[in-house]
Formats: structure tokens, sequence, C-alpha cells
């Protein structure tokens, strides 16, 4: 991930997050993991903090200018699926591996904010895509995520009603499952692929 100065580059392995610095590509610092191989790196729009998750579920925020992490977070013991921060860095969301809820919360402590209900199932021979996208719409308001192979839900974060439940265009859901999902920047489009 790139930092939204363009000063850095955030590595994950398995060894844990490498920070380069974009000028030189030169590693300034490897924040290290519990265990398990770093599947997920966001920066926070505003540039404080970068976000990882690991194979292990385990989410750790860390702020950029001092290198401490200033929240620990068990998600999915299977992993987690997706990481976004919200566009003004209130809140972080994440997805499991499979069809489980999504879960808001503050990055600066790691309190529990709110979830949501994912509601999906799979055939019997279906196997679980590898990814459930998830995306805040540029005001913040809205939070969009996959619910399905071929649905989505669109979900008012502060009152948590559901905004829209959209079902795909049946072409998009023969060609497997929902692979990623951005909000136009006035927030009134919602495409998906």
């Amino acid at each position: 991930a790139f930092s939204p100065d363009n000063a850095s580059l955030a590595v994950g392995t398995r060894v844990g997050v490498w920070m380069y610095a974009l000028d030189t590509m030169q590693p300034v610092t490897l924040f290290e993991t519990e265990r398990g191989m770093i599947s997920n790196v966001v920066f926070s729009p505003d540039g404080k903090w970068v976000a990882t998750s690991n194979a292990d579920g385990i989410i750790n925020v860390r702020e950029i200018e001092t290198q401490q992490r200033v929240a620990k977070i068990q998600g999915w013991h299977d992993g987690t699926s997706r990481l976004t921060f919200s566009p003004d860095s209130r809140y972080i969301a994440a997805s499991g591996r499979e069809y489980g809820d999504i879960y808001v919360w503050c990055p600066k402590t790691g309190q529990h904010v709110t979830s949501f209900k994912v509601g999906g199932t799979q055939k019997e021979d279906e196997k679980y895509p590898t990814r459930f996208p998830l995306c805040f719409s540029p005001d913040g308001q809205l939070l969009a995520y996959s619910t399905g192979p071929c649905t989505l839900t669109v979900q008012n974060l502060k009152t948590k009603e559901r905004f829209a439940w959209l079902v795909l265009d049946r072409h998009l859901c023969e060609s497997g499952h929902l692979y990623d999902i951005v909000f136009s920047p006035c927030s009134q489009f919602l495409a998906a692929s």
C-alpha cells in the first residue's frame, strides 16, 4: 500500500510489514507480526495510521509517526478478507474469509463500533470466494459489502438502515464471485467486478 502523501510504501510479508521510503526505496522500519502472513495493509486517508491483518485474523493499527501499535483487534480466526478505513479515518471496517459479519471499529482504540450481518450462503459444491469486498462511500455515510455470490448490501453507517440491496447481473454471477466494489466520487453510483 502507498501512503496518502506518496512518501512511503508498506509491503506485507511473512515476518511483518516493511515500510520503505519511496524517494530512496530503502527500508525504514519493520512492523513485526505475531505469526502468519500479512494479508492486508492499508493506510488511513489522513496518513496517521497503517493497519494490517495477518493469517490469524489479528488486525493491528499502528501510528506512523511514533511507530507504536495503538490497537490490536481480534478479527476472524481464519483470516481477514478485506480491511478499509473510512474516508475521514474515524473507522476501520473488515470482512472475514467466509460469509460472516462485517465489523467496524475505532482505529485509535480498537473499540467495536457496529457490525452488519452477512446472510450469504453457498451451494454444496461451491467453494468460498477468497475475497469479500467492502467499501465506504466517499462521504463516509454508507458501507457497501458483499452478502453473497451475487448480491450487495449498502447500509447507512450511523442508522444501520439497509439503504439498498442489489442483485448483480446474471453474467457477472456466472463468471464467478464478486471480487471488488467501489463507489463513485459523488457517492451516487457503485461499480462491481
